[in-house]
This record gives C-alpha cells, sequence and structure tokens, in this order.
C-alpha cells in the first residue's frame, strides 16, 4: 500500500485482492488516522505487535494546560479505534480489542486483531462512506432542524458504545450551556499557559502542515494567519472567542453532550469511539457536527455542565450539530508519520 500525501484520498478499491490479514490491518488504519481529536493533534501510534496491531496513545500531543490527565488524548485515540470499528466491519471483520494488554506500557491502550467474519449491515455501509467525508465544520448551520428519528439513531448508536447522549432542550437549559461555553473561553484565553501551547497547533492559512488548525478556524483572515502562532501566544482572544462559540452554540439546531456513568481511561476510550460513529453516522445524511468542549477542560466548569443536563455521570463531549455548508477537510499525518517499527522486529500477522 502506497503512503499517500493526502490520507483523506484513501479509496476501498486500493486494497490489493488477496490481501492478507497483516494487508488488511495495515490499509484499515488509513481509515482510523482520519479520525477527530481536539485540535486536531492526532494524538496516536500505531505498531503492530502478535497477531494483530497495537494502538498507543502519543502523550506528547497532548494540551497539559487543559488536559493533564490525557483525559482527551484517550478520546482522541477511542476515536481512531472507531473508525477503524466501522471500516473493519465493512470489509467483512469484526474487531478482536483488549484494551490495556500491557500495564507495564502505559502508553498502550488497546491490542486490535481481526475477529469472526461479520456482514456489514447499512448503518455500516453509511458510515464507511462517510469516513472521508466527516469535517469539524466550524461555520454557522443552518436553521433546518434535523430530523428526530435521526436523533434517536444517533442516541441508539452510542448506548451500544456504553455511554450516552443527550440533547440539550429548553431555551433555559441551552442559555446556560452557552454561557459555560463563553466562560470556559474567557478564562483559557486568560491563560498565557494556555496560549503558548496552543500556539503550536495553530498555523497560517496556506501552510501545508499535517495537523493542527489554521488561523482560520480563530476567525483571522489570510495577512493576519501569517502571524498566528505570534498572535495566539501574545494575545488573548477570549473575548471574541467567546462571542463567536456563543452564537455557533446558541443557533446550532441540535447542542449534545455525550458522557459516561464511569471517568476512567476505559471510559474515555468508549466515549471516542461512539463520538467517531455519531460523526459518521451524522455526515452520512449529510449532518455536519463541531465540538465546544472548554467546559469540560476546566474542572469546575465540567461538573456545572452535569447539573445542567440534569444526568448523572461525566460529561465528555460537547458537541453541535446542523446542517450547512461543505469545508475542507482538516490536515492529516500520513501513515509513516503514525506507524512505529513492530514490536519484536517482525510483523506477525497471517
Amino acid at each position: 500500500m502506497k503512503d499517500l500525501s493526502n490520507p483523506w484520498e484513501i479509496r476501498e478499491e486500493w486494497l490489493p485482492e488477496n490481501a492478507s490479514r497483516a494487508d488488511l490491518l495495515e490499509f484499515l488504519l488509513h481509515y482510523s488516522i482520519l479520525a477527530p481529536s481536539s485540535y486536531n493533534t492526532q494524538p496516536w501510534h500505531f505498531r503492530f505487535s502478535r497477531n494483530g496491531v497495537d494502538l498507543l496513545a502519543d502523550r506528547s500531543r497532548g494540551l497539559e494546560s487543559i488536559d493533564p490527565e490525557d483525559r482527551e488524548v484517550i478520546i482522541g485515540c477511542g476515536s481512531a479505534l472507531g473508525n477503524l470499528d466501522v471500516a473493519a466491519a465493512h470489509f467483512g471483520f469484526g474487531l478482536q480489542v483488549t484494551l490495556f494488554p500491557d500495564r507495564s506500557e502505559p502508553d498502550l491502550l488497546a491490542h486490535v486483531e481481526l475477529g469472526r467474519p461479520v456482514d456489514p449491515d447499512i448503518d455500516v455501509t453509511l458510515m464507511f462512506g462517510a469516513i472521508t467525508k466527516r469535517r469539524n465544520n466550524l461555520l454557522e448551520f443552518f436553521e433546518n432542524p434535523i430530523p428526530e428519528e435521526l436523533l434517536e439513531l444517533l442516541a441508539e448508536t452510542v448506548q451500544r458504545e456504553g455511554v450516552w447522549l443527550r440533547f440539550v432542550s429548553g431555551d433555559a437549559t441551552r442559555a446556560a450551556i452557552v454561557g459555560l461555553i463563553e466562560q470556559a473561553d474567557r478564562v483559557q484565553w486568560a491563560d498565557p499557559g494556555f496560549r503558548r501551547e496552543l500556539a503550536r497547533w495553530v498555523h497560517p492559512n496556506r501552510k501545508r502542515a499535517v495537523d493542527g488548525v489554521s488561523g482560520a478556524a480563530l476567525g483571522m483572515g489570510e495577512f493576519v494567519s501569517r502571524a498566528a502562532p505570534l498572535i495566539v501566544r501574545r494575545v488573548d482572544l477570549g473575548r471574541r472567542r467567546a462571542a463567536h462559540d456563543r452564537d455557533v452554540a446558541w443557533h446550532a439546531p441540535v447542542l449534545a453532550v455525550l458522557g459516561s456513568d464511569g471517568d476512567s481511561e476505559s471510559d474515555w476510550i468508549a466515549a471516542g469511539r461512539a463520538v467517531s460513529k455519531v460523526l459518521l453516522r451524522a455526515r452520512a445524511e449529510d449532518v455536519w457536527a463541531s465540538f465546544l468542549n472548554q467546559p469540560l477542560e476546566i474542572p469546575e466548569l465540567r461538573s456545572q455542565i452535569a447539573d445542567r443536563m440534569q444526568q448523572p455521570g461525566f460529561p465528555q463531549v460537547i458537541m453541535r450539530l446542523g446542517f450547512g455548508f461543505d469545508v475542507s477537510p482538516s490536515p492529516r499525518r500520513s501513515m509513516k508519520d503514525v506507524l512505529l517499527p513492530p514490536k519484536n522486529f517482525a510483523r506477525q500477522v497471517h
């Protein structure tokens, strides 16, 4: 399998005929790396070992100021695993996933092997077709409502992963959630440590980056974006970000909170797998999504989100859903950037 200069261009017909299980697994990873992650940090590594592939957290790609426990890093890795679930099922295989197979290696989150043959259903087919079309869409959405049938399907999709999805209803609850998003924006941007870390992931609009976000994502025009990292480090943009996020959150057709009953690393992985499948199933119906996780990155505000939703457990992701204009895909690291040397120096998948 060639190394794509643009990972978004992967096509299923490029899988060689009579591919070995090792070749199939490596091919499926091209879909896994298209998963969403916080600030597009893509905090995952893969490594062939034994009869499958290991998923490892690349903790160097986290933001310590807002994610000191690597919760969002692990959710991102879970999303990569969710994409892998869907891709494997599309090609007729289940996955055997062993979480934390070696506690002496804390970055090793899961060992994955191809399991029994499965017959892909219509949902798998639709989700697989959406992998290369999914985007984090930061534009304002149209006012068109999302069908209730789709929202019910998304909630059921999440439930199968052992987590929950609740939709914000009522103006009072929405106003409270939006207010917490605004507050979190102001708090984060007032912190020089947050701005220094974020500057690492912000690039000029036309820079050929393989990760992170462009200055345009922060409302910067072409000329201003040339100095995007410097501006982010030195300028408190909290008021501007709060105003923008207030508008897109308030006017989104659907504002939703995804969470789990527990708050362990296993729960974070489950949340990530669920996020992947929710976004793919929504995108299959032309629905876009973006994240508004800022209140969940501040402990006292995270607890208030749970209280406002009147849902026991731990909120893990805040997202908005809606129809809207198309956007370009975010940059992606190639397979050579995320694939570590095989463990024991030999790929043993047959």
